[in-house]
């Protein structure tokens, strides 16, 4: 098979001081599957040693990584936000995120899926909050590694993959539930969308069947309140196999709908050790396996804003280097079918060189003039940018905005400070603005936009931003 048609992927997961790591390697279309499980040390030094240890073991060589953030270190909520476009929607919720954890917004990192949108111009999306500190703490483990691909994605959208990977037709709401040793992670998907997610700590009272039932119906009674009327249509059970056989003959003797567990073995293609592993450990791969099914979808991914952009620059640089390349190799290919004659071209350009350096004396004086005279035209055109920012603002700032403050700055920075009675109408603004043909060249972002109770009721104080690019 080509090289060029292999391509690998590496699938971890921290929890409960164990590294779990999944190696998915897909050679034209067919994916082969590798796994690892190790104990790990409390330290963080010791975490990225663990880390480094195994990767190397399983072949790693800077490949793409995802890393599988367990349930239980985010937060996630159903929500309907007045914006369809990916920009506006990661707008309103980056600045909503402080809502629902008690952080600065600046402190939590955001992402979502979108699960619907309405003629009314609102999106219903599941919104993923989790804080910086968790995500830093896995980013750092890679350091030493040098990695230079990597997503960090909520393990719920492993669960709603793998599913959705061996049952591609179906057409209702389903309830996934992942056994580990430890936790139960329960996931309600309709195809590869989570519509609702949650987790609890298994426990060793006597009292284990109770609170495993209660527990199910807890979560599907949220589900019905916040998210939908429909009801999950069977269970799915996945896991750790001994506490998976338990849980299944209790739903089945308890619950009102099928109950089945999932079993992949006979539909992905494993090492020669995964099953085994599978089978004896108490540790479930489920959600690993799953995000190796599912690829890259950038609002998933639970990485900071600052790291995603440089990676998209970086691709981009990536890009310009093969142009590049490709049009020095082609001026070589052609020059050398032109110069053929290498001594008389060399003689030829050594006179012009000559001729050149006669006339840069002579030409100086006329190069200050011409100095000047670009001074004068640069700073004429940065007053007259100026004021078509001025004109193009009076156009398109809606008649409920009030902009109470203008800084133009000599780099082309722009700043305007204003009030606004609703949220959504300053996403509206910033969207005219990136349509405006005088902001084409703007980098338009909303600083911040705080709510504040005043006497007729509340206004939203904002800042936005619009930097040269």
């Amino acid at each position: 098979m080509s090289r060029k048609s292999r391509e690998t992927l590496f699938i971890c997961q921290f929890t409960d001081k164990i590294l779990k790591v999944v190696k998915c390697v897909s050679v034209s279309g067919q994916r082969k599957l590798f796994v690892a499980c190790e104990a790990l040390e409390a330290d963080q030094k010791g975490i990225a040693e663990a880390l480094k240890r195994v990767l190397l073991k399983l072949g790693y060589n800077n490949d793409q990584v995802i890393i599988s953030l367990p349930r239980i270190q985010s937060t996630c909520r159903y929500l309907r936000v007045p914006a369809q476009q990916p920009a506006e929607i990661e707008g309103i919720v980056s600045l909503q995120a402080s809502h629902y954890l008690p952080y600065p917004a600046d402190e939590l990192i955001t992402g979502y899926q979108i699960i619907s949108t309405d003629t009314q111009g609102y999106s219903y999306i599941n919104l993923i909050i989790t804080h910086r500190d968790v995500v830093e703490k896995n980013l750092e483990l890679f350091k030493e590694l040098k990695a230079k691909d990597i997503n960090i994605v909520l393990s719920s959208y492993g669960l709603s993959r793998v599913y959705n990977y061996l049952n591609p037709k179906e057409a209702h709401p389903v309830m996934i539930i992942d056994i580990d040793s430890e936790w139960v992670e329960l996931a309600i998907v309709l195809g590869e969308k989570v519509l609702f997610s949650r987790s609890f700590r298994l426990s060793e009272r006597e009292d284990w069947d109770t609170l495993f039932i209660n527990e199910i119906k807890k979560t599907k009674d949220a589900y019905l309140k916040d998210v939908s009327k429909e009801s999950p249509g069977k269970i799915i059970v996945t896991g750790v196999e001994s506490i998976v056989l338990r849980c299944v003959q209790l739903l089945k003797e308890k619950a009102s709908v099928n109950v089945e567990i999932l079993d992949f073995a006979n539909s992905i293609q494993f090492s020669k050790n995964l099953l085994e592993v599978i089978r004896n450990s108490d540790k479930s791969f489920a959600s690993l396996i799953g995000l190796g099914l599912l690829g890259k979808i950038e609002a998933l991914n639970l990485i900071p804003a600052q790291i995603k952009e440089q990676a998209r620059r970086a691709n981009q640089r990536k890009e310009s280097l093969k142009l590049i390349l490709s049009i020095v190799g082609i001026i070589l290919i052609l020059a050398a079918a032109v110069f053929k004659n290498v001594d008389n071209k060399t003689n030829y350009l050594q006179q012009l060189a000559a001729k050149l350096d006669k006339i840069e004396t002579q030409a100086k004086p006329l190069e200050d003039i011409e100095n000047r005279i670009s001074l004068i035209e640069r700073q004429s055109q940065e007053l007259s940018l100026s004021l078509e920012v001025l004109r193009e603002l009076h156009q398109v700032v809606p008649i409920e905005i009030s902009l109470n403050n203008f800084i133009y700055q000599e780099d082309g920075q722009v700043t305007l400070r204003g009030q606004s009675p609703k949220m959504q109408l300053i996403f509206a603004f910033v969207s005219k603005l990136e349509q405006s043909p005088v902001f084409k060249n703007f980098e338009i972002k909303v600083k911040y936009a705080t709510e504040k109770k005043i006497t007729m009721g509340k206004v939203v104080n904002f800042e936005i931003g619009c930097f040269k690019k």
